[in-house]
């Protein structure tokens, strides 16, 4: 008997012998994201408009840009350029530190890095806990705030990356 067959018949059995598990609560309706840090803000990105969670790679300098800009490094063959979020929205500089990701996002053609100070990893939300109406968190995101959830004694907005990187400010880069 070959390979394949021998798995598709163990497979069979396992399937035959195997109930299906019902988790509590599961009937529940939840929104999942990426969830990261950025300054005081816990933040969310739809996992649709992330493409990966890097380690911040190398980056080469790109000439007469805006500060944020932090230059491109190259992703598995594929130039990247790296934009410090915080440095797009508040004109000070993502804070050093050995947490900081690169959330590398497509929007059509354009892709590109969002340096934060900490990627969460995936987060999910109740919909219950969403918010009825945006909360304050800054002049800087709410452009790009599509909701907001209650959660864990705190709000975490959930932003827009698409509307980001399609944003007048992001594509301003020259310096």
């Amino acid at each position: 008997m070959d390979p394949l067959a021998l798995l598709q018949e163990a497979e069979a059995r396992f399937r035959g012998r195997v109930e299906p598990v019902r988790l509590e609560g599961a009937e529940r309706e939840t929104w999942s994201g990426l969830g990261f840090r950025l300054g005081a803000l816990r933040l969310a990105a739809p996992l649709a408009e992330v493409a990966e969670i890097l380690e911040p790679p190398r980056l080469t300098r790109v000439p007469h840009t805006k500060p944020w800009l932090l230059g491109v490094g190259n992703v598995r063959g594929t130039l990247l350029p790296v934009v410090d979020l915080h440095g797009l929205l508040y004109d000070t500089p993502t804070p050093p530190g050995p947490r900081r990701r690169v959330i590398a996002a497509e929007h059509g053609d354009l892709r590109a890095g969002l340096l934060v100070e900490e990627a969460y990893g995936m987060v999910h939300f109740p919909e219950e806990e969403r918010a009825a109406v945006l909360p304050a968190l800054g002049d800087a995101v709410r452009p790009y705030l599509v909701r907001a959830y209650w959660h864990e004694g705190g709000y975490w907005g959930v932003v827009s990356v698409r509307a980001l990187l399609a944003s007048e400010r992001f594509l301003n880069v020259a310096g």
